[in-house]
């Protein structure tokens, strides 16, 4: 995929690949620095956000950018301009991960075991490359898919608290549950 000049480079984190993160994030992850430096409402954190944002949107020569990249760029930025205290205390959290359901439906071809055994490998991916906000997006249909339901049921409801409860408790491993886990149904 290669990336338009007016667009952001594609972010890898672990096997998955975000095409849509925004300034807000990354001055989250640099707000979050200033605090831990000793800096209370820092607001050069919006300025340097923006400034990478359109950096990477007309300058950056590549498609795609690992989220150690993205980190190091902006700690090189921060030095540049006189924070090396905020700059060491730099730790990028991945922006919110959606996974979707209705695609481990398919590609497990609607059977629950090799459904679960892919949603284990997801997770596993997740964990590991530290995200800790995940949507699952298509929940609903790929709930129904693999219960053969036209409409919603009572079985339906508890294979859908099921899958949760595996979600949670795998985001959970090793999170000092810092994780955020957000069902989108449709």
């Amino acid at each position: 995929m290669v990336a338009l000049p007016s667009q952001l480079p594609l972010l890898r984190i672990g096997a998955h690949e975000l095409g849509t993160y925004e300034a807000g994030w990354l001055a989250d992850c640099i707000r979050q620095a200033a605090l831990v430096a000793g800096y209370v409402d820092w607001w050069f954190a919006d300025d340097i956000a923006l400034a990478m944002v359109r950096y990477l949107q007309n300058r950056y020569p590549s498609a795609a950018i690992t989220l150690d990249e993205l980190e190091n760029k902006i700690v090189c930025a921060l030095r540049k301009i006189g924070f090396s205290d905020v700059a060491s205390q730099l730790r990028m959290d991945p922006p919110q991960i959606r996974l979707s359901l209705s695609d481990l439906v398919r590609q497990s071809e609607g059977m629950e075991l090799a459904f679960f055994h892919l949603l284990d490998e997801h997770l596993s991916n997740l964990r590991t490359s530290g995200a800790r906000k995940v949507a699952l997006t298509g929940t609903k249909a790929a709930i129904k898919h693999l219960r053969c339901a036209k409409h919603w049921t009572a079985d339906c409801q508890n294979l859908e608290d099921r899958i949760i409860d595996i979600v949670r408790h795998r985001l959970a491993e090793d999170s000092d549950d810092r994780y955020e886990l957000k069902l989108e149904r449709h």
